[in-house]
């Protein structure tokens, strides 16, 4: 979905659900949880050094309980079945620099192309405090009536889909040389479908599936990385209703 066209059906449900006046609400959230990176590429440029290096595939090790860990929040408004939210997803991808990839291109003015260890090439890449996301987003939900699902009556299932920026925080070693640094990174996908129990009124306990994409350009020791991170997560947390 393009960027307009989603501020486009925010904007027609915002109003269509606004108009009738239905029983709005406040609801607050966090959770703990992984993500799972799939393979991609990484395409490195060092213009001074006069390397330019395109390795493929590289994998992705998830440590979403290590320190620093995963996490995110959101704040949201509902009006009965619609909802909108800014969350913050805490994410991390860390390339397994022990596997191998196959290396194409130029390194300090000498061609290459082989397979090999990342990390004869790339020592260490990661953004793992963090690949952050804060993404706006809009939220259809579902509740079970007492009448036809009685069992079901404390249950809500949740959809979510968003868009917004990213800030990396992107830590490596070349050569040697190591850098890190928070950055204003590219805009991110973000899909969800989770549900809800409520515990006592206003807790809910709540789990979730997500999926989250983006494409990163980040600074790294005399020059950028570039690379795409899809990413399926799963989380766990607590969410609380101002009903």
């Amino acid at each position: 979905m393009r960027p307009h066209h989603l501020v486009f059906t925010v904007s027609v449900l915002a109003w269509g659900f606004g108009c009738v006046g239905l029983r709005a609400e406040w609801a607050v959230g966090a959770y703990l949880g992984t993500a799972w990176t799939g393979t991609s590429s990484i395409s490195l440029s060092q213009p001074a050094l006069g390397t330019s290096l395109r390795l493929d595939p590289v994998s992705y090790r998830t440590e979403g309980f290590n320190t620093p860990p995963y996490y995110g929040y959101r704040l949201g408004y509902f009006l009965d079945r619609i909802g909108f939210e800014a969350e913050f997803i805490h994410s991390k991808a860390l390339a397994d620099t022990g596997r191998n990839t196959r290396v194409e291109g130029v390194i300090r003015g000498e061609p290459v192309n082989s397979v090999a260890a990342l990390s004869n090439f790339i020592e260490r890449f990661s953004i793992s405090h963090g690949l952050n996301f804060l993404v706006f987003n809009a939220v259809v939900r579902h509740r079970f009536s007492p009448a036809r699902a009685p069992l079901l009556n404390r249950a809500t299932l949740l959809g979510r889909i968003g868009l917004g920026p990213t800030i990396p925080h992107p830590e490596s070693t070349i050569g040697g040389v190591s850098r890190e640094e928070y950055e204003l990174g590219s805009l991110g996908l973000h899909f969800a479908a989770g549900a809800e129990i409520r515990i006592v009124r206003g807790v809910h306990a709540l789990s979730e599936y997500k999926l989250t994409r983006t494409n990163q350009n980040v600074a790294v020791p005399n020059g950028h990385a570039r690379t795409r991170l899809q990413s399926q997560h799963l989380t766990f947390g607590i969410a609380y209703h101002f009903e």
